[in-house]
């Protein structure tokens, strides 16, 4: 036959041929050299595919072996050399085996098939085996039976598991495939025993295997082990069979597939069986090991009664412990110093805070043979049990336990990885994921997203359908922690909560996870009380309904501790309920808290029992049935037992709410002196949980909540007239986050910025500049700002960029806010976990300059407003002798006096300084300037200011005032305090300060117009507190006093000039400091002038946002200078500092008292005085008005003196007077009637204000 007949019979009937068909068809065909190069071809074929070693001389081929076709061939060839990818020189040695056995071949023959067959065998001795030592035993003849086979893959399973350069899983896959082929020879009927050993090393391998599914390997490892025991007998070998019965246990022990009880009571039964062999006497270490195993089989058995159990555990742990010593079997000791630790940490039998400090002290033993270099995994195992020990521990403080256990869970993985213990690691991301919420230390939002961010890393491994009880486990856990979580919306939050928990219930059904599928019960409970969405009264009924459900499951006597959970929440859910009668469901709800009170003990759980203290104590506050009085004085005796408990140290915030509740009802029963006590301890908590957190929002969020503990007690002094402490409360209430600030940057006025900080504060500003753009882009497209003057104009610009730069501009904004925090996350006053000490009465006092000065301390305590007046003490005559020396012993105490308004609380305050004074000039600024003078009127009547002068302020030249919420908007200065008379005027704006949309605007006018006001009685300075006075007075002075000048920064005003040039003409300034125009006054020449000068005039526009503070800003020739910029910098060297622009002090006043204006923004960063306005400024105004304010600072050297005298004199020049004193003004002003006072309504001279020194 021809070569191509040849060829292609072979191709046409290769893939349909047996390999007998094939034998028989070369064997007609070939040569017989050809032929002895192909039969050993298919030998080499069926000893690879088939493992049958019988190295004959003749070929032994058989009807039942396997049909291969040429194609089958060529894709397991394929397999090997593409998809197994051996190194380049695996193919290398394989192609020169190739090339050598068809050099042999006759040169006329050539057959893909053979090729392929003879690659295919060569490149699994190089590869797949990768022991190049075989191809010399075929050579050698050392291969000659199955056994010899089986034998030697038995020895390449130990090589490999000797193996260090592997990785784990490597190995593990080895020694798999190794007992396989192995098993390919060995039978259960020719070789039993060595059957059943490898069936016994196969289940050991699949029950370590990480490569797969962990449920299929351990399914698979209960095979092989099940089938070794088929085989080992007992009788016959004894030790062989105990080994496998405690493999099979063991396996059984962490078995996912099929029942959680019956596997556990498979697990007990195998480890009692080998313990039938393994004797304390005959095989001790064995004994040691399968009790250890039989104590962590009790340990989470469900069988049984669970007290019962756990002292098995730790009866099998202690029967380990006779024979087992740290000296003799160290690593058996130290297991079962863990199992114990273990055991105690669960025990119900005892008292719980012993067992939990038995069960640290035995985990700490553990430590001391487990090291993380020798035993890493036992080492984390222990740091995770000992975790949990402290996250319960009851001994010691609170707080410290729960960072301990945080500790000791980041210590375990470090070890427990994703990759090499992806359970493990999973639970100890749940278990870290639990303790952060209920962490003390630190910011409780965070910890709670921390919480959350834990749990989500728990769900990479735990899913449902391969873990489906650890996944409904964290899923229940992920429903409490969004029931708890401060950020974001409150009403999702407890939505999605409702959510995980219904989640959870998809796993837990009543009848194979009852005790779970009620916890869960019970937490949608508590969901369904919380619950803001849908009906209140609906949501109610569920919650209880839910209770309900969960104690068709849980008893008082299996599960107390559950049990005492659902009637404590079904007892919140009564408090609250609106179904039925109201009387009967408080009684129902005190009912339910002292039936948790009979498993819930001061003694065994502390804080369980003082939150139920706690509760029970709020439903007799609201108790219906009995005496008030008699309620009250119960209500007060639970909350005291729940502050036994519930201390600032251990529960701050449980603590806080326990202490302000406890004042609540002393003030009720104005038992005025009671109530301070508990409110202080209030106070205190609330410092401390502030000072925990690096957000200043959630700082602020914090003081909100609570601020009317503050109200509280500042009631309580007044009432009991201890004037002094209610001006120190006050004090501690308000403008916390500007104390802060200040506190931060003169602490560390002189300190480097460090390098990580000054990126933050570069990239911040970098979107500062880019976000300038934009909106520049954006103004010059025609769109229209807030204030901002605007013009129609044609612009190309399509709907999708703007949706485009829109998304641009949102996305910066939220990284400017990130990087904000990020920044003060680094202040040393958070960073340090610093608590700003509070300003004492003593230090108050002692900032009034001199006699002729007072303080007025402003507060409203919601249901009245105070004005604290802090005098001088009155001067008496010197004595000399002894009576002098005690006279200055004891020194007079300033003179507290106080002016009450009780009509004005806090909701009137609101209507008239916020409804009609703050929201018209944001919404209709004209007819604000209308009322401007009525409005005045108002607000000092509502102060009764003409009594509090009266009687208060005889004698006093110089008034300190301290705001509070909506007095903060007030010009003081000009509340009138004599006769009005009703003047029309028409006053021209110029527009180039206030930005209205015609250049200029004549309207006319109905003004209050009086003849004295309060600033022409006082000097007045104007604080958001005391402290930051305090900080101004304490800066050190300065050797020298430089000028600097920022004029015009926008190039659009008029009149700038004209106060800059009369400031030169007063002070000396360098030409480098005097910024002109967009080219000169950048933001980065601003910021360096101000390290460069000690006073400086902002003469230029400026922009308040009420909305976003942070974003307020200078408005200067490249960009903004915004105030969240300005307060993260810090110029120690500043003295003075004069915004002569709109609004630069104001500000939206929180509950909080927290002004954020540019002006305190300038005293954060280091000024001592800055004179800041309440309003939008007319330029030109404002320019004689500075001009006038310098003459007078010049002559004073005092700016609240000079800033009166300028008020003074602007209010009174006439428009002649002004001409002779600015020939530039002439022709701007109207001078048919050059005596009228253009100027003399207080919308033109009552915007300024004095702040500082």
């Amino acid at each position: 036959m021809s070569k191509t007949e040849y060829e292609q019979t072979l191709d046409a009937n290769l893939d349909e041929w047996t390999i007998d068909e094939l034998a028989e068809y070369l064997e007609e065909n070939c040569e017989e050299a050809e032929l002895d190069l192909i039969f050993r071809a298919i030998d080499l074929l069926q000893d690879c595919l088939l493992n049958s070693f019988e190295f004959a001389s003749e070929l032994h081929l058989t009807e039942t072996m396997l049909r291969l076709s040429q194609k089958e061939i060529h894709d397991i060839f394929q397999f090997i050399f593409n998809d197994l990818e051996p190194p380049a020189e695996t193919v290398e040695a394989i192609n020169a085996a190739v090339a050598k056995e068809l050099s042999e071949m006759p040169p006329d023959v050539e057959i893909e098939a053979v090729q392929q067959w003879l690659r295919l065998k060569l490149a699994v001795v190089f590869e797949v085996f990768r022991v190049p030592f075989i191809v010399q035993d075929f050579e050698e003849g050392k291969i000659k039976s199955p056994e010899d086979w089986a034998n030697l893959q038995f020895n390449l399973a130990y090589d490999h598991s000797e193996n260090i350069e592997q990785t784990k899983s490597e190995i593990i896959e080895k020694l798999i495939y190794h007992y396989q082929e192995a098993l390919l020879v060995y039978t259960r009927e020719t070789c039993p025993e060595d059957w059943a050993n490898t069936q016994n090393n196969l289940g050991s391998a699949y029950n370590k295997r990480i490569e797969g599914e962990r449920r299929e390997n351990i399914e698979r490892a209960i095979y092989h082990y099940r089938e070794a025991l088929k085989v080992s007998a007992k009788d016959a070998h004894p030790e062989h069979w105990a080994i496998m019965q405690s493999n099979l246990a063991f396996v059984y022990s962490s078995r996912v597939q099929g029942n959680k009880r019956e596997n556990i009571e498979q697990a007990i039964y195998h480890f009692q069986q080998a313990l039938t062999v393994r004797t304390k006497e005959s095989f001790p270490e064995d004994w040691v090991i399968t009790q250890n195993n039989l104590a962590i089989a009790y340990l989470d058995r469900i069988e049984g009664e669970k007290r019962e159990n756990l002292e098995l555990a730790i009866f099998h742990s202690q029967q380990a412990l006779a024979v087992s010593t740290k000296e003799a079997y160290p690593e058996d000791w130290a297991n079962t110093q863990n199992n114990l630790g273990s055991a105690y940490n669960k025990r119900i039998e005892g008292e719980r805070r012993e067992n939990i400090e038995r069960a640290i002290y035995h985990y700490q033993e553990a430590l001391t043979v487990y090291t993380k270099e020798a035993l890493s995994e036992d080492w984390a195992m222990t740091q995770y049990n000992l975790a949990n020990a402290y996250s319960d521990r009851i001994e010691g403080e609170r707080r410290e336990n729960i960072e301990l256990a945080i500790f000791y869970y980041q210590e375990a993985l470090t070890v427990y990885t994703k990759e090499a213990h992806p359970k493990e690691w999973a639970g100890t991301q749940n278990n870290l994921a639990r303790i952060y919420v209920d962490r003390i230390e630190g910011d409780k939002r965070e910890n709670i997203e921390q919480a959350i961010y834990h749990f989500q890393q728990a769900l990479i491994i735990y899913k449902q359908d391969i873990y489906p009880k650890l996944w409904a486990m964290i899923q229940h856990n992920v429903a409490l922690v969004y029931l708890d979580r401060i950020e974001g919306d409150k009403r999702k939050n407890i939505e999605r909560a409702i959510y995980h928990a219904q989640e959870t219930l998809t796993v837990y059904k009543k009848e194979a996870y009852p005790k779970d599928w009620a916890e869960t019960q019970n937490s949608l409970a508590i969901a369904y009380i919380k619950r803001i969405e849908e009906d209140k009264r609906d949501n109610l009924e569920f919650a209880i309904c839910h209770c309900k459900k969960a104690l068709t499951i849980i008893t008082k006597e299996t599960y107390p501790k559950l049990w005492a959970m659902i009637q404590h929440n079904l007892a919140l859910a009564h408090s609250d309920r609106i179904e039925g009668n109201k009387r009967k469901n408080i009684e129902l709800a005190i009912h339910y808290y002292q039936e948790a009170l009979t498993v819930r003990t001061e003694k065994t759980d502390p804080e369980a029992w003082a939150t139920t203290q706690n509760n029970l104590a709020l439903a007799y506050s609201d108790r219906i049935e009995g005496e008030r009085w008699e309620n009250l004085e119960l209500a007060i005796f639970c909350y005291q037992q729940a502050l036994t408990v519930r201390t600032k140290e251990a529960f701050p915030h449980d603590c806080l709410n326990s202490s302000s509740f406890l004042g609540n009802l002393y003030l009720q029963q104005e038992d005025w002196q009671r109530a301070i006590k508990p409110y202080q301890t209030a106070i205190e908590c609330i410092e401390l949980l502030t000072s925990w957190t690096a957000d200043d929002d959630y700082k602020q969020q914090i003081m909100a909540e609570n601020i009317t503990v503050y109200d509280n007690i500042i009631q309580a002094c007044v009432a009991l007239g201890k004037y002094d402490e209610a001006i120190a409360y006050a004090e501690r209430g308000r403008s916390r986050r500007l104390v802060e600030l200040i506190a931060s940057n003169d602490l560390y006025a002189d300190a480097e910025i460090p390098p990580e900080i000054q990126a933050y504060l570069a990239r911040y500003e970098a979107i500062e500049r880019q976000l300038h753009n934009l909106l520049q882009e954006d103004s010059n497209d025609g769109s229209i700002g807030e204030r901002g003057l605007g013009r129609f104009r044609q612009t190309t610009v399509t709907p999708a960029e703007r949706e485009a730069k829109t998304a641009e501009i949102q996305a910066l904004q939220a990284e400017k806010q990130t990087l904000w925090r990020e920044i003060r996350r680094f202040d040393p006053v958070i960073a340090q976990q610093i608590q700003v000490e509070a300003i004492s009465f003593a230090e108050i006092a002692a900032l009034l300059p001199n006699p002729q000065s007072a303080i007025l301390s402003i507060y409203n305590t919601g249901a009245e407003t105070h004005i604290f007046v802090i005098r001088h003490p009155a001067t008496s005559p010197k004595k000399s002798g002894l009576f002098s020396l005690f006279q200055q012993l004891n020194k007079p105490r300033p003179v507290i006096t106080l002016h009450s308004c009780p009509d004005l609380t806090y909701q009137k305050l609101e209507d008239l300084l916020t409804e009609q004074w703050l929201i018209p000039y944001q919404e209709n600024n004209e007819q604000w300037q209308a009322d401007l003078g009525q409005n005045l009127q108002n607000i000092a009547q509502a102060l009764q200011l003409e009594q509090l002068i009266q009687d208060h302020l005889t004698g006093i030249q110089e008034l300190i005032i301290i705001p509070h919420l909506g007095f903060h908007h007030i010009p003081f200065a000009a509340l009138p305090t004599g006769e009005a008379t009703v003047t029309q005027t028409e006053q021209t704006l110029d527009n180039t300060r206030i930005k209205i949309k015609s250049k200029t605007r004549v309207q006319t006018v109905q003004n209050l117009l009086h003849e004295q006001y309060l600033g022409d009685l006082f000097q007045i300075r104007v604080l958001p507190s005391c402290q930051i006075l305090k900080y101004c007075h304490d800066r050190p002075p300065l050797p020298q006093s430089n000028y600097g000048i920022v004029e015009n920064t926008q190039e659009d005003l008029n009149f700038t000039h004209i106060e800059a040039n009369r400031l030169k003409q007063l002070e000396p300034v360098l030409p480098q400091n005097h910024l002109k125009g967009r080219a000169e006054a950048t933001v980065s020449n601003y910021q360096d002038l101000l390290t460069r000068v000690e006073n400086v005039h902002s003469s230029h526009h400026a922009k308040s946002d009420l909305n976003n503070p942070r974003e307020s800003a200078l408005e200067l020739g490249d960009g903004k200078f915004s105030l969240g910029s300005l307060m993260l910098k810090r110029y120690p060297n500043l003295n003075h500092v004069f915004l002569s622009c709109c609004e630069t002090n104001l500000g939206k006043s929180e509950l909080t008292d927290d002004l954020l204006t540019l002006g305190t923004g300038f005293l954060c960063a280091g000024a001592r005085t800055v004179i800041s306005s309440l309003w939008a400024v007319d330029d030109r105004a404002t320019a004689i008005f500075s001009s006038y304010y310098y003459e007078a600072l010049q002559k004073t050297q005092k700016p609240a003196l000079a800033l009166q005298k300028a008020q003074q004199r602007l209010r009174n020049v006439t428009v002649v007077e002004i001409c002779q004193e600015f020939p530039e003004l002439e022709e701007s002003m109207d001078l048919r009637e050059p005596e009228n006072r253009p100027y003399a309504v207080p919308f033109w001279w009552g915007a300024f204000i004095c702040q500082g020194v």
